[in-house]
């Protein structure tokens, strides 16, 4: 921010200092963002491990009850109770990993946002599972509008995003509430829209740059598996790089930036609305025509099963010579 004429000019710093802070963040924030990568691995894995436990626990006593019979297993699939246990159980656990995934994410939001200020790793993680629960609203209502802008407007949905992608960093820094996030964003990213525009392209370069040498060669070389095992770190590396890089962006944005400032957001949501109507409308149409072209659909896919059968059927039946003849004298 500087002052000139007696008028303030709010003016990011270069792209080159947007590389340099970024680069030193990057470097201050690894660690610790290791060390989240396999903190979250070790919880998802020991999460998956106790709910397959209850749910094994719940076939077992599901056995138990219908006794052993050869129709044993359709009766424990079928018995109320056990798929009304099994039901709660796979609800609770696909809740415990939306939250856990959240707190993660914040976590690592936050590690690297406060990345030279050397919090600990436990407060980070504390701090992450704080902000869990807005964090998860604040992307149903994200996803909402992008969905909603995707369906009828393809190129426009860049733009939302852009307008956007300070959102979730004022949910989790600024601990804001999401509509206030979503004004503030939204006027921020409209007073400085070029210069974040321009930024975007930098990393957006970038990422071909330094990408195009990692991914071609894992083209290359198709269903190589220990080449896409191999392209695991630098992919990483690349991702953390990128993170870093737009929260320093969202920082610099945000330091030349008003508090007070915000912005009218009605088109926003007037163009996920219409997306959404037309998403739906879609799939209902969609729905219709399906249901009333139902018998000649099922005609013409048993027609296609049993045409393939024959073909299988003349196939296996032909005889292969186990010589090739020769054609030379």
């Amino acid at each position: 921010m500087g002052k000139e004429n007696g008028f303030i000019l709010f003016l990011m710093p270069a792209i080159k200092d947007l590389f340099k802070a970024s680069w030193v963040t990057f470097k201050a924030s690894l660690l610790n963002l290791f060390l989240l990568s396999l903190i979250n691995i070790f919880v998802q894995g020991a999460i998956l491990i106790v709910f397959g436990v209850i749910a094994f626990i719940l076939l077992v006593i599901g056995g138990v009850m219908v006794g052993l019979s050869a129709d044993s297993a359709a009766k424990i699939l079928t018995s109320l109770p056990l798929v009304a246990g099994l039901s709660v159980a796979g609800i609770v656990y696909l809740l415990v990993v939306m939250i856990v995934g959240a707190a993660f994410t914040g976590a690592t939001i936050l590690a690297v946002a406060r990345a030279e200020e050397k919090i600990g790793l436990g407060e980070i993680i504390k701090a992450g599972f704080g902000r869990a629960l807005p964090l998860i609203f604040a992307n149903f209502v994200l996803s909402f509008l992008i969905i909603g802008a995707l369906v009828p407007f393809i190129f426009p949905v860049i733009v939302v995003n852009i307008f956007l992608f300070p959102v979730l960093y004022e949910v989790i820094l600024e601990k804001k509430k999401i509509l206030e996030a979503i004004r503030f964003s939204v006027g921020m990213v409209k007073m400085h829209f070029g210069d974040i525009f321009v930024r975007g392209l930098a990393l957006f370069g970038l990422s071909l740059l330094v990408g195009l040498p990692i991914y071609f060669p894992q083209m290359m070389m198709e269903n190589n598996a220990g080449w896409s095992i191999l392209m695991v770190v630098p992919n990483t590396l690349l991702g953390w790089f990128g993170m870093a890089y737009m929260i320093n962006l969202y920082k610099q944005a945000r330091a030349v930036t008003p508090a007070e400032t915000t912005a009218k957001t009605w088109w926003l949501w007037a163009m996920a609305g219409l997306g959404w109507v037309v998403l739906v409308l879609t799939i209902i149409g969609v729905g219709f025509g399906l249901a009333a072209n139902w018998g000649e659909i099922a005609k013409n896919l048993t027609s296609y099963n049993k045409d393939k059968a024959e073909v299988e059927q003349l196939q296996e039946n032909l005889e292969i010579p186990e010589t090739v003849p020769s054609w030379e004298n």
